[in-house]
């Protein structure tokens, strides 16, 4: 054991972080029938990447998700039909031997529902499938899984014909093993309001919902908490002027990232058990589009100008950490669209380029505690529409970027994939000494 420490601490002294030296694996482009495809989901189970995103096939649109072993191969694949007509996004969450995906689907001409299917992650063999048909046009804009509740949150519940009803607010749960329908909500404000969910964490015993309501750019937020196996409603919060989009928990704070009416980045931190507000953000122009959190860091992403926008806060008090606002040429618009936390590293992933039109797929890398650039990674730059990076997750030593990729044409799903222990020296300790051990 003396030997093994001796070892292990030198190793870490030899491992230093090179910033520009992007640790890169493997990347798999995929085209499903020449059409447009979009990679926009990402979740993983050890070191498999379970991805889901619209694939343009013959006559339609396809959810397509495809699991992806550490070594980039296709472990197994589904499709299955969208409805015509409408490119939204799509959703994939894992928890150990369960993937879920949720998507939308038509049984009725120009009538969306929305669909949440399990599989099995190893084998993809469906273990349980549910239809949600509120309305119209039934959406998911979130998915969150635990060990004790899988919810699906988005918009529908409206109709088309007289007495014409604005969107509401979807949410349902589910036992994520049987599939079993455990409570579910229909928020509405008003018949002329659009009210929508477009995120949901959970801890523990508590799902937390981040929604709006309102029309046009009138709207408020709504945060709501609920008791993760009865449905009961513990807690409301609103906030005018404001617009979430994402949101996240852990010990005993739920955050919410979004933007306010006056077009300012908005952070905010609520109490789990009444709701009541913690501290607040707004002191930036820009938007958040996705927030995550370790113990000691709490990080948003999104836009702010024409800016990369990156920013760590000390979760208790709102106190900014550190942040990275990137200053491209004028002609060039940069955006960070998803984030991942390690206990070392905070992992992002956009796009940079001219008006979006000749883009670059981004990848970075932060230290989580000073916010040091580790790499910054560029790649498929090219003519047309480009590319870009739209979510991004840890696997059990890699690190998967998920978006598209076009050469010239249509786009392709793009994955790629780095490796954490290149990047994290503690981590990579960690791995050597397991590693070690088990010999």
């Amino acid at each position: 054991m003396k030997t093994l420490v001796r070892y292990a601490a030198f190793f870490l002294l030899i491992t230093p972080n090179v910033f520009g030296q992007a640790p890169f694996l493997w990347e798999r482009q995929r085209d499903f029938s020449g059409g447009l495809d979009l990679l926009r989901s990402v979740s993983t189970v050890g070191n498999m990447a379970v991805t889901a995103g619209n694939a343009s096939v013959t006559g339609g649109l396809d959810l397509a998700v495809v699991n992806y072993s550490g070594a980039g191969d296709v472990r197994w694949t589904d499709q299955l039909p969208l409805t015509s007509g409408y490119n939204n996004p799509v959703f994939t969450a894992s928890l150990g031997a369960i993937a879920f995906a949720a998507g939308y689907s038509s049984v009725v001409p120009n009538n969306s529902d929305i669909f949440v299917r399990a599989y099995n992650s190893r084998t993809g063999n469906v273990l349980w499938q549910d239809t949600l048909d509120k309305g119209r046009d039934d959406f998911p804009q979130g998915l969150a899984a635990s060990p004790f509740v899988v919810v699906v949150v988005g918009q529908g519940g409206n109709t088309s014909v007289p007495p014409i009803t604005a969107l509401d607010a979807l949410i349902r749960a589910y036992d994520p093993f049987t599939g079993r329908v455990l409570w579910e909500d229909q928020v509405n404000k008003g018949d002329t309001i659009d009210d929508i969910a477009w995120a949901a964490a959970v801890d523990f015993d508590q799902v937390f919902v981040a929604g709006s309501s309102g029309i046009g750019g009138n709207r408020k937020m709504i945060v709501r908490a609920y008791h993760a196996q009865t449905g009961a409603l513990q807690w409301e919060v609103e906030r005018a002027g404001v617009s979430p989009i994402a949101i996240t928990t852990k010990s005993g704070r739920v955050f919410v990232a979004g933007s306010t009416n006056a077009l300012n980045a908005f952070m905010g931190a609520f109490n789990t058990t009444n709701g009541g507000l913690v501290w607040e953000d707004t002191s930036t122009p820009g938007i958040f589009v996705d927030v995550e959190i370790r113990d000691h860091r709490l990080v948003g992403v999104g836009r702010s100008g024409q800016g990369a926008f990156i920013r760590a806060y000390h979760p208790a008090n709102g106190r900014v950490a550190w942040q990275d606002v990137t200053k491209p040429p004028e002609e060039v618009q940069e955006s960070l669209s998803a984030v991942a936390l390690s206990n070392e590293v905070a992992y992002v992933t956009g796009v940079s380029g001219e008006d979006f039109g000749e883009s670059e797929f981004v990848v970075r890398a932060y230290d989580l505690s000073s916010g040091q650039a580790l790499f910054d990674d560029r790649s498929h730059r090219s003519g047309g529409t480009g590319a870009a990076g739209t979510a991004i997750a840890l696997g059990a030593t890699h690190v998967y970027a998920v978006g598209w990729a076009s050469d010239g044409g249509p786009s392709d799903f793009l994955i790629r994939a780095y490796d954490r222990t290149a990047v994290e020296p503690r981590f990579k300790l960690l791995v050597l000494i397991l590693g070690r051990l088990s010999d």
